[in-house]
């Protein structure tokens, strides 16, 4: 459980997150950390990095993340003489 006021550490799944909540009187402020960046920051970061896709399989939804270095693989495995090409014009 969180204080009202404070910071307190914690982890979602591997990463560290620190929740800072702060009062000014009657209103509060809530700034969230994750890995050491601002939650804004951290997020540019992972759209960067990653692709995310939400199906709908048998009416039920799922969640597919797949990081750039997979894609890659997966576009090279796909469009082999394409990949072959931009890989040369590196």
């Amino acid at each position: 459980m969180f204080r009202l006021v404070g910071c307190e550490n914690f982890m979602i799944g591997k990463r560290s997150a620190l929740i800072s909540i702060s009062s000014n009187g009657l209103t509060f402020e809530y700034v969230l950390t994750i890995d050491g960046k601002s939650l804004k920051k951290f997020v540019e970061a992972q759209n960067k990095n990653t692709r995310v896709w939400l199906p709908e399989l048998s009416g039920c939804g799922h969640r597919v993340v797949l990081g750039m270095l997979a894609i890659a693989y997966m576009y090279m495995c796909v469009f082999p003489v394409t990949a072959s090409v931009l890989a040369s014009q590196l």
